[in-house]
């Protein structure tokens, strides 16, 4: 496996970990929801990072990996400057 698809799954895998956590930390803040809501958006979460894992690791091709990965932070950075 090359250099490059090892980085990038180390960077998709702590970037969708913290999208994740803050998530699942949003809906608890709300009250209102229940439990059972916080596990589904856990559960999808985790199946969707390890459905793009999979694909980075075995077929996109260089650039659609790096531009996921500039996609994603620029989702993460904006959703914890905001907050």
């Amino acid at each position: 496996m090359e250099t490059w698809r090892i980085v990038a799954i180390a960077l998709t895998l702590v970037i969708g970990t913290l999208l994740i956590m803050d998530s699942v930390g949003k809906i608890r803040g709300d009250r209102v929801r229940r439990r059972t809501r916080r596990l589904r958006t856990g559960i999808r979460g985790v199946l969707l990072l390890a459905a793009s894992v999979a694909l980075v690791a075995t077929v996109l091709p260089a650039t659609a990996v790096w531009a996921l990965l500039v996609g994603t932070a620029l989702i993460m950075s904006v959703r914890f400057v905001v907050d």
